[in-house]
């Protein structure tokens, strides 16, 4: 008998709700995980999805065995998608009043935010109002950022907010050890599951692209919490070194790595794509020979699976989320400082080394399956299941 039925089983009949504030086609790790666990659980369950919308108008979308609901969120930044005090805002009202009025239509056997705020604020009112389960996972933002000019994490209605979000779900989950750590410090909890994000393919299905340089790769919002700036100024140590550097991602950054890779005078070895399709970023991934991506904190890094399940290694920092997949020396390098001197001194390594390039790529690409949709999904639904008595 499949074991996911099994599990599956036990959840009460009824739909799965589920409120994350960004969602594919917009940009950022959040939506890209809860996308790929959503088409995982639709496969067996029917599903709801309330989420931001990519365009001016809101719309409902048709998906097999579910729907997407699009709302048009006011202020939010319509270059980038970016979220703005406003949208949070707005998001938060629109959400809980088309979540009330999908739980008086039909029944709904739990509600699972990601993200504790706003999504997870809009679940635990819900739930309680509609007397079904709140599935709650924390990310990463909402309650740590270094790289915020002004740090709401510190004021205290947002840390009461936190807490009582924290408190009243009847599920809390999060997406890394470092993640589960850092929501006690709102509110001590003792049941928080490890849920990591996954994903939907390996890029080691893209055949390898032959290439002449020494490719280096980023994906990620060019954002200051991401320290591609310091990437930057690292390959300008190693001007000598036939190095070129793909950044897949785009934001309000771009300008200021563009102007600072002219003024190193390297602008001819930064390739700065903006976004681009699963397709095109598993190619680009296939032809390029070291991930980096060193954050001053990521809450887990899915960036860094879809690297490591294209066979590469990776230099990131040693404090985050990815420390619980990436362990220094053996998959990847993990730094002790953020700085260029030491990011050049492990480009060089790699670059030097090509048999430390094999023997951690082949790793991470065993490491990598194990995130997989297909082979976490059962985690999923037992941890769904935890709750079909309340």
């Amino acid at each position: 008998m499949d074991k996911s039925k099994t599990a599956g089983s036990k959840l009460k009949e009824g739909t799965i709700l589920y409120i994350v504030h960004e969602y594919p086609p917009i940009v950022g790790g959040t939506g890209v995980m809860a996308r790929n666990i959503i088409d995982e659980i639709r496969k067996e369950r029917k599903v709801v999805v309330i989420t931001s919308s990519e365009d001016p108008k809101g719309r409902r979308v048709e998906i097999e065995n579910g729907e997407l609901i699009k709302l048009r969120i006011p202020f939010r930044n319509k270059r980038f998608h970016y979220a703005t005090p406003g949208s949070l805002f707005f998001f938060i009202f629109l959400a809980a009043w088309h979540g009330w009025r999908i739980g008086k239509d039909r029944p709904l056997a739990a509600i699972h935010a990601f993200h504790l705020f706003p999504s997870g604020l809009v679940a635990v009112v819900l739930a309680r109002l509609l007397r079904v389960p709140s599935f709650v996972t924390a990310i990463g933002a909402e309650v740590y950022d270094p790289a915020r000019r002004k740090d709401i994490h510190k004021k205290g209605y947002y840390k009461k907010m936190i807490a009582y979000v924290v408190r009243k779900s009847s599920r809390l989950s999060a997406i890394s050890s470092d993640i589960a750590e850092r929501v006690r410090g709102y509110c001590e909890r003792d049941d928080i599951e490890i849920l990591p994000p996954c994903i939907s393919r390996s890029a080691g299905q893209t055949p390898r692209i032959e290439h002449d340089d020494f490719v280096i790769c980023s994906i990620s919002r060019l954002a200051p919490r991401k320290g591609l700036e310091l990437t930057v100024k690292a390959i300008a140590r190693l001007k000598g070194l036939p190095l070129r550097y793909i950044m897949i991602g785009d934001g309000s950054e771009r300008d200021i790595l563009i102007d600072l890779a002219r003024s190193l005078e390297i602008e001819k070895k930064v390739d700065i794509r903006g976004f681009v399709g699963d397709d095109e970023k598993f190619r680009l991934l296939s032809e390029s020979d070291l991930f980096v991506l060193p954050s001053h904190h990521e809450g887990f890094g899915i960036c860094y699976i879809e690297a490591m399940s294209a066979g590469l290694p990776v230099i990131a920092n040693s404090t985050g989320g990815q420390t619980d997949f990436i362990e220094n020396g053996v998959n990847g390098i993990l730094l002790d400082r953020l700085d260029e001197a030491e990011l050049s001194e492990a480009i060089e390594r790699f670059y030097r080394d090509p048999l430390l390039r094999e023997r951690m790529g082949s790793a991470n690409i065993e490491k990598s399956g194990s995130y997989l949709c297909s082979n976490l999904k059962e985690k999923y639904l037992v941890h769904y299941d935890s709750a079909s008595d309340l």
